[in-house]
């Protein structure tokens, strides 16, 4: 668990919060060479559309989009003014279910907007069409749009957009709209949900102030008295008396008697007579006196006296910038949440003139109209391009192949865009006339 008192944490949530949502390179994207798409050349198609009649379903045709982003459809909405005159074409991209996308293309647009009058470009000429959109040698410059096209307008966003441009200019209006995965959009709302769980523990701060006062007296009188008396004697008294008498009588007699054949036999006698007398007396007496004496006395005070005085004032503060970000995060979290359930698509705004004031205020007027005043959710930004520029051309390689370009930066590992993830609704709140 990450401690919330640390800044460091604090600060790369906010920087990687502002890399994210508000994409500060995004403004920039001039100065960043183009990444050259990896992608196979697919299959391009194109239907021109003499105008769209007035109905009140044109929402119904978000479901067509819905399924041509289910077969992994790339469309791409065009408005052209050429010598005075408004053509529309939709056009498709793509591999295995090309054909069947292009018949629902035209069946949906068929029930869609009764009376609709569609035409189906050959080979030939949607060659040429690509060319007369996209040739550098044709056209001086090209501005991308980043902004999410706004569904609450109650006068379509072309209509708008259209009478204020009018048709003495020549430009290219193309909206290219590429269908995004769902595991896309999975690892942006976890990132986003990541960064509002550590942004959270840093939106408010509690502090104290305060002030604390300490008084201790104390006092000890110790008073001891101790008298200790010893008193020992000892006598002892000993008598002993001692008589000893003995008397002894010893008589010896001894006869030799001969005998025949000069043997001879002798006889001896022997007689004692002792008598003896002892007498012993001893007395021992002793005896022997102790006397301790101990008076102990002993006192004691102990006085203590302890005084505390506090104040203290707690209060908490708001990180202006945590909460603001997490109110962006909790938007875009509910959005990428809705877009889960709902086909999705990465969508590229382009404007395209052989004048660059035309490009400029075509760019700029697209902006005004499309994007909705009252959203917060990601910045709505102009990028401009000239012949002069060196991704120019590069640029116009991508458009032509139905690609989003993607720029290469410096201090991202990632590839930036001028792109929106947006929904078939918001999609289709910007193909339609009144």
């Amino acid at each position: 668990m990450f401690d919330p008192r640390d800044t460091c944490l604090l600060d790369d949530a906010l920087a990687r919060f502002d890399e994210l949502v508000n994409a500060p390179c995004l403004p920039e994207l001039t100065h960043f060479p183009v990444s050259p798409s990896e992608t196979p050349p697919a299959c391009l198609g194109f239907i021109q559309i003499e105008g769209f009649p007035v109905t009140d379903t044109f929402k119904a045709f978000s479901f067509v989009l819905n399924a041509l982003e289910s077969l992994q459809i790339t469309i791409g909405y065009v408005i052209q003014v050429r010598n005075e005159q408004l053509s529309i074409y939709i056009g498709i991209k793509g591999d295995e279910f090309f054909c069947v996308a292009l018949e629902i293309l035209k069946n949906g647009l068929i029930q869609t907007f009764p009376g609709i009058q569609l035409h189906e470009l050959t080979s030939e000429e949607s060659c040429e069409l690509i060319d007369q959109l996209f040739s550098p040698c044709k056209h001086n410059s090209l501005a991308t749009i980043s902004v999410i096209p706004n569904t609450s307008t109650t006068t379509p966003i072309l209509t708008s957009f259209n009478n204020l441009m009018g048709r003495n200019e020549e430009f290219v209006l193309f909206l290219l709209a590429t269908p995004v995965s769902l595991c896309h959009i999975r690892s942006i709302l976890n990132e986003l949900i990541c960064l509002f769980n550590i942004l959270s523990g840093f939106s408010q701060g509690n502090h104290t102030a305060s002030k604390g006062l300490n008084k201790n007296g104390s006092t000890t009188v110790t008073r001891s008295n101790t008298e200790t008396n010893g008193r020992s004697c000892t006598d002892t008294n000993t008598s002993g008396s001692s008589h000893n008498s003995s008397q002894y009588k010893n008589i010896t007699s001894s006869t030799s008697l001969s005998l025949a054949n000069n043997k001879s036999l002798g006889v001896s006698l022997l007689c004692n007579d002792s008598c003896g007398h002892a007498t012993n007396t001893s007395r021992a007496s002793a005896e022997g006196i102790t006397n301790s004496e101990a008076v102990a006395c002993s006192n004691s005070r102990l006085t203590a006296t302890n005084l505390t005085e506090n104040e203290a004032i707690v209060f908490s503060i708001q990180n202006k910038c945590v909460v603001d970000a997490l109110a962006t995060l909790n938007l875009l979290i509910t959005r990428y949440t809705n877009l889960l359930t709902l086909p999705a698509f990465e969508f590229g705004a382009y404007l395209i003139a052989p004048c660059l004031s035309t490009t400029v205020r075509g760019a700029y007027t697209y902006l005004g109209v499309a994007d909705d005043p009252s959203s917060t959710i990601g910045p709505t930004v102009v990028n401009v391009w000239d012949h002069c520029n060196n991704s120019f051309c590069t640029i116009l390689k991508e458009l032509q192949c139905f690609n989003q370009p993607f720029f290469e930066s410096c201090s991202s590992k990632d590839c930036l865009s001028s792109t929106t993830i947006i929904s078939g609704l918001e999609f289709i709140s910007t193909l339609y006339f009144v």
